[in-house]
């Protein structure tokens, strides 16, 4: 009989067993169903848009941005082959239009997307008097925001995951006349265009003169970084500094995740992401104020909004480093509120313990586990030790295949799980995958469970598994890359579900 404790979760077994306009984008939707035999696999693809060579009003810096947002592309896991580069003369109105319906038809059901578009922006009063966003396109035409939204839909209809990265402005700003011209290639600039009207809509908020921005709303499944709040302009910085907002987040990118990962969990986060390239920001506004008095943006707020399974890690900050370079501990509590948060939210998984607290020494851990979608079902246990004990599949049993709407009472006869203290609380997360090899033999022998260090290097192995290697079938068996339309209307799905509770032994 095995009784060796689960840190504060001590059950013993009982038998060893730019960018503002994007704050208006529809929800995403993601529907995949059941699983196939020969799954379609998930891909990664990006779209990368940029405009420098605006008549009368270039802007140096997108040539700089190009580069940047391709470094930010691989970042997420998009290789070049994934990555489609439309600028300049192709972004006329009917040249964008035109873009982002290819794009739209080239994304299929659980690709993970990248869109960056780097140019002009402006604001308009639209009907119901309700300002109105607006690209801004290389022939000084509007892109505006209903058609920007319908011609988005193809793609956040399908995709899995979406990040979406616009530096440029919702709004007109007002700047003398000698400063909204061409320019220098390096003289720092705002990223929209004079308008003629007396529109109160043009009047930023980050400038002399003032104005107001509302708050983003939530939506699902996607991430979104604007280089502004909604009423702020965007600094273009040149040849040299870029946009300011995409330089400063292609520059964090190539930061250490210790310096980033601001509440130790292992992880890198876009919002940490965020919080980085905001300094960064800041920083060079304050020094361009410095060196040059009539220089007018006041500040510029990095904006992002998120909705479940939006913030997800970011998969090129997922390799794991020597040991002997960065031996840290992780907060594994707080790995289990980022794995939590980076669910597919469309994935619905249900984790109900029969009680939140156990008597130390008497009760058993008792839970049921259900999923709308049928997959494979792991659980993990964090207590006191702050390691990441594997509960479920384990060397007893391992039957984890969860049918669609299937409830699963766990534990099972063979691993009874009682309270052994010390008293305090345990975090219990469920995932629910469509691949039943990805986590392999990751981490120690813990009796019949297994137990993942809260090593930065260990904790990163398990995100990067799950995040990039739970695929359907075995882990390391690439899919075939299928895109029919019976597979595609079912394909397997790199997302996955998940659901966390707390329980406490007293």
């Amino acid at each position: 009989m095995n009784r060796r404790p689960f840190d504060r979760l001590s059950f013993a077994p009982l038998s060893s067993s730019r960018i503002c306009f994007g704050l208006w984008l529809w929800p995403l939707m993601l529907a995949l169903a059941g699983l196939q035999t020969l799954p379609a696999a998930a891909a990664d693809r990006a779209l990368i848009m940029g405009i420098v060579n605006y008549p009368g009003a270039p802007l140096q810096g997108v040539a700089r941005d190009m580069t940047t947002a391709r470094d930010i592309a691989h970042a997420l896991g998009v290789k070049d082959e994934g990555i489609t580069l439309r600028q300049n003369g192709a972004l006329t109105l009917a040249g964008l239009r035109q873009t982002l319906e290819d794009f739209g038809r080239s994304v299929a059901r659980g690709d993970r997307v990248f869109i960056y578009f780097s140019g002009h922006g402006s604001r308009v009063t639209g009907p119901g008097g309700i300002c109105e966003a607006a690209l801004v396109s290389q022939d000084l035409q509007m892109l505006q925001q209903r058609e920007f939204d319908a011609l988005l839909q193809p793609v956040l209809s399908r995709a899995g995951k979406s990040v979406v990265m616009l530096d440029t402005c919702h709004s007109g700003a007002v700047l003398a006349a000698t400063r909204q011209g061409a320019g220098a290639e390096n003289t720092p600039r705002a990223r929209f265009l004079r308008s003629a009207s007396t529109d109160t809509c043009t009047t930023p908020s980050n400038v002399r003169g003032g104005g107001e921005s509302t708050a983003p709303s939530e939506q699902p499944n996607h991430y979104l970084l604007a280089s502004a709040a909604e009423s702020e302009v965007a600094v273009d910085g040149g040849l040299k500094d870029g946009g300011y907002a995409t330089t400063a987040v292609g520059e964090c990118l190539a930061q250490s995740v210790t310096s980033l990962d601001s509440n130790r969990d292992g992880l890198v986060t876009f919002s940490e992401l965020r919080t980085c390239a905001q300094a960064r920001v800041d920083r060079k506004i304050q020094e361009q104020r410095a060196r040059s008095p009539d220089f007018d943006v006041l500040s510029q707020t990095l904006t992002q909004r998120l909705g479940p399974g939006g913030d997800m890690p970011i998969v090129g900050k997922l390799a794991a480093p020597e040991a002997s370079v960065e031996p840290s501990r992780t907060d594994a509590r707080a790995l289990v509120d980022t794995l939590h948060g980076a669910r597919d939210p469309t994935r619905r998984v249900d984790l109900v313990p029969t009680r939140t607290a156990y008597r130390i020494g008497t009760d058993l851990l008792e839970f049921t586990l259900k999923s709308d979608r049928k997959g494979y079902a792991f659980v993990f246990a964090v207590g006191a030790s702050g390691k990441i004990d594997l509960l479920f599949p384990n060397r007893a049993d391992g039957s984890n295949l969860l049918e669609q709407g299937q409830t699963l009472s766990l534990p099972r006869a063979g691993w009874r799980l009682r309270s052994q203290g010390p008293a305090g609380q345990t975090a219990l997360l469920a995932v629910v995958t469509d691949s039943s090899g990805w986590l392999g033999e990751l981490g120690s022998s813990l009796g019949p469970f297994s137990r993942i260090d809260n090593r930065a290097d260990a904790v990163r192995e398990l995100a990067r598994r799950l995040l990039v290697g739970s695929r359907c079938g075995l882990a390391g068996t690439a899919a075939a890359p299928q895109r029919d339309f019976a597979l595609e209307t079912n394909p397997c799905s790199e997302g996955f579900g998940a659901a966390r509770a707390d329980v406490v032994e007293q």
